[in-house]
């Protein structure tokens, strides 16, 4: 029975145009990837060479949104979602134009600068990219 009900609730979202993936929020408690303090500092100099001079040394937003603090518009945002959204619009006049290595590790550090805590094993672009888990505190 419960089965017929997702069905019928998924066919029903299908039918407005809306996908059950746009339907289905962010995981607040999903686990957030593991992440090393060295990618931390490494996505910490790409963010200063790319991304502060919009967005503040800070993260408290310039001419561009802030990405931390009680204005920050990504920390209800799930990891996947930031990571996609950077990797594909960011920097805004070099769009997708930094290595793979620089977005995970720019992930990493946008990780840390919401309270995550560094661990053992480093970010990988495939969690980055699947991680339902918010970017924020949980």
């Amino acid at each position: 029975m419960k089965f017929l009900s997702i069905m019928c609730a998924a066919l029903g979202l299908a039918a407005m145009g809306v996908s059950a993936a746009d339907a289905i929020p962010p995981q607040a408690g999903s686990i957030v990837p593991s992440f090393t303090a060295d990618q931390a500092r490494d996505g910490q100099s790409v963010y200063q060479a790319n991304c502060s001079m919009c967005h503040g040394a800070k993260l408290e937003g310039v001419y561009a949104p802030a990405l931390a603090g009680p204005n920050g518009n990504v920390q209800w945002q799930s990891v996947s979602d930031v990571y996609a959204y950077t990797k594909a619009q960011m920097p805004v006049a070099n769009a997708g134009g930094l290595s793979a290595q620089d977005y995970t590790n720019l992930t990493a550090f946008l990780l840390s600068m919401h309270g995550h805590h560094a661990g053992s094993r480093p970010l990988t672009a495939s969690a980055a990219a699947t991680s339902t888990a918010l970017l924020g505190p949980q």
